[in-house]
Formats: structure tokens, sequence, C-alpha cells
């Protein structure tokens, strides 16, 4: 009698938790996001400044944000990174931002390149 006890037990707890494992996984936790962002344009902007234009699609069920790293070079690979952070992206939304860097370059448009060099997704 008691080891039905035991073994009922047992299997009430195994129940429990793959429940609950099961009710977690539908969670979004930070992950790489890089296939929801897409540089669609990479430009100068009338500062002179570096700039590169995104669309960023969530391609979850759930409000995320993003946290996008790109990366800025001429022909001669002289480097400058920026990042910006878009929050609140709906489930299915898509969105676009734009990425600059704080100084200006003496780069010409024909030489400049826009790269992603990181995308963080995480919940709301």
């Amino acid at each position: 009698m008691r080891l039905k006890r035991i073994l009922v037990a047992y299997v009430a707890i195994v129940g429990i938790v793959a429940s609950i494992a099961t009710s977690c996984s539908d969670e979004i936790v930070e992950t790489d996001g890089e296939a929801d962002a897409t540089i669609t344009n990479c430009i100068l902007d009338k500062s002179g400044r570096p700039m590169a234009i995104l669309e960023i699609s969530n391609s979850t069920s759930q409000t995320v944000s993003y946290l996008v790293t790109i990366v800025f070079r001429d022909a001669e690979y002289a480097r400058r990174s920026s990042d910006v952070r878009v929050p609140e992206v709906g489930p299915h939304e898509i969105t676009v931002a734009t990425v600059t860097t704080r100084e200006s370059v003496a780069w010409p448009q024909n030489e400049l390149t826009c790269q992603l060099d990181g995308v963080v997704r995480k919940p709301d």
C-alpha cells in the first residue's frame, strides 16, 4: 500500500513538472533576433553621418523589444558602430527604425557599407 502511494505521488509530481515545462516553453527569452532585422538602406544623412534604415519584423506571438547594432565601414574599412533600441514591437508587426553614428564622417556615399553586427530580441 505504501509503495502504491509513493508511485501515485511520483506520477503526480512528474505530471506537474511536465505541465510547467510545457507552459514555459511558449515564453520568449532573450534571443538572437537577427532573422527579424533587415537593412533596407545605407546612406549618409544631411549632416554627413552614416545612417542605416532597418525593417524589423517581429516573428513571434508576443510584444518584444530589439537592440540592433550596426557597423558602418568605408572602402578602407574604417569602422564606426552604433545601436538603437526598438521598443514594443507587437506580435507579427513590422516597423522601421534608423541607426546613425554620433559624428559625421568624410566618407563618400559610394564607399559606405552597413552591416548588422547583432540583434537581440527580448520580451517586454
